[in-house]
This record gives C-alpha cells, sequence and structure tokens, in this order.
C-alpha cells in the first residue's frame, strides 16, 4: 500500500490509549425472541460484558425481565439496578413510554425527559456494577492482572512485579492448562468429548468439520499473530464433576460473585488429586502460568434462554478475573498440593450458541487469553460504544461474521505491547520523500509485522499507529 505525503497522511487505524481497563468480553451481537403473557414477541438484544449488561428492545429501549415478562425499566434503584416500570414492553408499551418521554413526565420522582433518557437515573439508564465488582476493578493493575496489596506477604513474594506489571512475551513456550467443568445436572447432556477440545486448543485446522470456515485452532491463532513467537501449547483434561449446578454456580447473576469462586476451588481441589501443577509453573514464580476453565453450560454471553430454558443471568459469562472472596473483599488465590498458585484465570464455554453439543468457536477462547497475557478490552467500557469494534480481537471476539470463527487480528498496538512488532518511525522517511510529492510503501502486518508511528503533529504523549492490512 502507498501512503501519499501530500495532504498529510491519514492513518487506516487509529487507536486511543486512555482506555479503562476491563476483563470481559462483550455480549454477542443479534436479537433473541422473547413471548410476553399476552402471545406479542419481542425481538431483544443483550448488551454490555459481564460486569454490566441489559436488554434493549429493537428501539434501543432498556427493559427488565420480570415475572411478569419484559418491562420497561424507569431507571436504576439504590441498589444499582434496573427498576421495572409496569409498562409492558411490546407495541401499545411502547406508544406509553414515548408519550410519558415526549411529555417530560416523572415517574417515582425520575426524569423521563428525553434529554435523561440515558443518564444515571433516567429511563434508559443502564445498570452499575456491583460492590464486589468495582473493588475488584479497582484492585486491578495493568492489562487487567490483580493487584497485590492486601496479599499476605507470604504469598506476594513469589508474584511481585506480576501484579503491577505486564507479562511481555516475544518468544516463549506457554502451558496453558485447560480444565472442563461438568455442572452437577448436565451429566446427560451432549458435550463435546476430551479430544474435540483438545482440537480447538491445539490441532492444526481448528474445531470440527460443523466450523470448516473455522480454519485454525487457538494455537494456531497466537502462532500466526505472534508471527512465530508465541506456542500456546494447553494440557486438555477430561471434564470434571462438581457438586454445584450451573444455576447454583451463576446465582443469577452470570457468575459475578463468590458462588462461582466456590465452584472453581471445587473443581480445582479434584484436579489436583491427578495435575502435578509444577508443570505448569515453567518460570518457577511459584504461580501457575496459564490456565483456563470450559464450562458445560451455554455462553452467558449469548443472551435469551439456552435449549433447557436457562436465562443467560442462570449461566456463566466467560471472562477473565482472578480468584477473589467477595465477602471479604481480597484476593483468595488456590494453593495447589504442590504449593503453586492459581490466581489469575479465564474462563469461557465449551458449547456454540444456545443448542446442540458443538464445540465452541475459537473468537472468545483467543480474547480471553488476550486478556490473561495483560491486554485490556477495546471497547469502550462504558458501553457508548463499540471502540473499535470487528477491527481488533480485543474489542470484538465475533468477527465480522458473527459467529467467532474468524475472530479479528490484534491490532498493532497489541502486538507491539507484547512485543511481536516493533513500529517504524515514520517522520524522517515522509519528510524524505514530502519535497517531491512522492509516495511510501507501506508492508502488509500480517505477512511483515509492520506498522508504523507518526509523532508529527501530535501533542506530546500522543501518535499515530499505523497498520496496512491485505485480504
Amino acid at each position: 500500500m502507498k501512503l501519499s505525503c501530500i495532504p498529510p497522511c491519514v492513518g487506516l487505524l487509529i487507536l486511543g490509549h486512555l482506555i479503562q481497563l476491563s476483563d470481559a468480553v462483550v455480549a454477542k451481537p443479534g436479537f433473541f425472541s422473547a413471548v410476553q403473557p399476552n402471545e406479542e414477541v419481542l425481538k431483544l438484544q443483550l448488551k454490555g460484558d459481564e460486569n454490566a449488561n441489559w436488554i434493549e428492545d429493537e428501539e434501543g429501549n432498556v427493559v427488565v425481565h420480570t415475572s411478569e415478562g419484559f418491562q420497561y425499566s424507569e431507571g436504576l434503584g439504590k441498589d444499582g439496578k434496573l427498576v421495572p416500570s409496569g409498562i409492558a414492553v411490546g407495541k401499545q408499551g411502547l406508544k406509553t413510554l414515548k408519550h410519558i418521554k415526549d411529555n417530560g413526565r416523572k415517574r417515582n420522582g425520575r426524569s423521563t425527559s428525553t434529554e435523561d433518557a440515558r443518564s444515571k437515573e433516567g429511563w434508559g439508564a443502564r445498570p452499575r456494577r456491583t460492590k464486589a465488582q468495582r473493588w475488584r476493578r479497582d484492585h486491578l493493575g495493568p492489562g487487567g492482572r490483580a493487584d497485590l496489596r492486601g496479599m499476605p506477604e507470604e504469598r506476594r513474594q513469589a508474584a511481585r512485579g506480576r501484579g503491577n506489571g505486564r507479562r511481555r512475551l516475544t518468544s516463549a513456550t506457554l502451558k496453558n492448562l485447560v480444565v472442563p467443568i461438568l455442572f452437577s445436572d448436565h451429566t446427560d447432556r451432549a458435550l463435546p468429548s476430551q479430544s474435540e477440545l483438545d482440537t480447538l486448543w491445539n490441532e492444526p485446522g481448528g474445531p470440527p468439520s460443523w466450523q470448516a470456515y473455522a480454519n485454525q485452532s487457538v494455537k494456531e491463532f497466537y502462532h500466526k499473530q505472534s508471527y512465530g513467537n508465541l506456542v500456546l501449547e494447553s494440557t486438555v483434561l477430561d471434564w470434571i464433576e462438581i457438586d454445584s449446578t450451573e444455576a447454583e454456580c451463576a446465582n443469577g447473576d452470570s457468575g459475578t460473585g463468590n458462588e462461582w469462586m466456590d465452584c472453581l476451588r471445587d473443581v480445582l481441589t479434584t484436579a489436583d488429586a491427578s495435575v502435578d501443577f509444577n508443570d505448569f509453573d515453567e518460570d518457577g514464580d511459584g504461580y501457575i502460568d496459564a490456565i483456563a476453565f470450559m464450562h458445560s453450560g451455554y455462553g452467558a454471553e449469548n443472551g435469551g434462554w439456552d435449549e433447557y430454558g436457562a436465562y443467560y443471568t442462570d449461566r456463566i459469562w466467560s471472562h477473565k478475573w482472578a480468584i477473589f472472596d467477595a465477602d471479604a473483599y481480597a484476593w483468595d488465590p488456590f494453593n495447589s498440593s504442590e504449593g503453586v498458585l492459581v490466581y489469575d484465570y479465564h474462563v469461557e464455554t465449551a458449547l456454540n450458541g444456545l443448542s446442540g453439543g458443538n464445540v465452541t468457536s475459537i473468537g472468545v477462547c483467543a480474547h480471553e487469553t488476550g486478556h490473561f497475557l495483560g491486554l485490556p478490552d477495546l471497547y469502550d467500557t462504558d458501553y457508548s460504544s463499540s471502540g473499535i469494534d470487528a477491527w481488533g480481537i480485543m474489542a470484538n471476539s465475533w468477527g465480522w461474521d458473527g459467529t467467532g470463527g474468524n475472530p479479528p487480528s490484534f491490532s498493532a498496538p497489541m502486538k507491539a505491547y507484547l512485543g511481536w512488532l516493533d513500529p517504524v518511525e515514520l517522520d524522517a522517511a515522509l519528510q524524505a520523500v514530502s519535497a517531491s510529492g512522492g509516495w511510501f510503501n507501506l508492508s502488509a502486518v500480517q505477512t511483515d509485522g509492520a506498522a508504523y508511528v507518526l509523532n508529527r503533529t501530535y501533542p506530546e504523549g500522543e501518535y499515530l499507529l499505523i497498520e496496512n492490512r491485505q485480504g
């Protein structure tokens, strides 16, 4: 690709760097159907991530699921949760809602004017994070890694530099332990086999033939994105059954509380009897190098109800977190019999969609692994926009086709962050050709690992990072 120097250069892909850290996967795009008590069929969509999520109708109005069907939300309660208005979602309810908003009336003291429709207390307000989620957010270091302050000294010693630092992988083989969790109420379900999960993570060609478009495993994805620098070797265990049901682990909030932490500790205790955790601590720092959990339910991020009738709040939302005690507001890593601590982790569903037993696509697995390596989300974490969307996997796990089988590439800033490419300074080169009105050829980022930095005319600390992507 050629970059003209007259007029001044314009970047192909511009990424902001003032990004609030998060560690989630954004809800899968698209609508799901819901039937109201009056048999009216609604088209709804899930928004947000596991930290804060909500449902919107086709008009973009925030709605609440109640025992009497879906109702429009009139704002937030003192607990930060959405409050149903009593107005049923549907054609008639929409007319009522528009009338209320257009006339600027108030219900229960909350403003309903159009300009307040997206305010924190107005009708379009979105739910707040829980107290535990806010604590966890405030105690995360760069890249979503847990801040070790407040942990007992003996547990901090081995991890110094990891909680507040970033993990830079330039050339390494990273051993990753994959632990499939079988909920106690899923023992009779059709699930991907251990071999199929191993294919998803490790094998050339990736997932089974039903995803013929997905021609790579998670290992292949990272090998290509890192230009051969990172080899992700995953050891996939067989399914480990725990005593808890899916709903018990999710606890009505998609697995964001202590109940989910207890489920993780249960499965780790069972795995500890057969796994030598020292094999996954090659750097000898006392912490497992990489670990992923896969659960036997359908992902909460898919929204709606699964084929067994489980609503998304009763399923687990894929995420990267650290094991903590939500009641005591303290980090609480699992300690294996070898003395290796399991602290940071990520979890994904093993299943595709909301029905059937097909193995999941690689998109969410690759996205959450990116968090584990220290990368932040690149969608707007105030949920006001999609950020860079499908231009980068840390903003969109699903790709342009929405399947997750063909996830986006890592953006150039993320590759540079991990040491997989070194951006070239453009200022001097452009000055050399600008006098003649010439052109500067940009190498393709996919094949040459090239990206370009333009500092000229930008304030100190800001720059334009350019990458040339070819099909």
